[in-house]
């Protein structure tokens, strides 16, 4: 599935859809009540970052990369590939 931009003449991008956000989250059967909990926003919010109306914030997109073990590049429709990069080694 795609990432989608509209783009406006005035104002530039206008609205961003993660589709591959909702089908994780439809595949697991979860709710977006759920998966709102688990990121500590409102229902309403979440729903809201699903159809684009919000931008997710980098933070939380990370999140959900994490909850779904998928790369973000995933979830921004930048690769195919699900697997999630391999974790860097924290220095001593």
């Amino acid at each position: 599935m795609e990432l989608f931009c509209i783009f406006t003449k005035d104002k530039g991008v206008k609205m961003v859809v993660y589709r591959r956000i909702r089908e994780l989250r439809e595949d697991k059967d979860l709710t977006q009540t759920y998966m709102a909990h688990f990121l500590n926003v409102g229902q309403r919010t979440y729903s809201r970052y699903e159809t684009g109306e919000h931008a997710i914030p980098l933070e939380l997109l990370c999140k959900l990369a994490d909850f779904h073990n998928v790369s973000v590049d995933y979830l921004l429709d930048r690769t195919d590939a699900k697997q999630p990069y391999p974790l860097k080694k924290k220095r001593p």
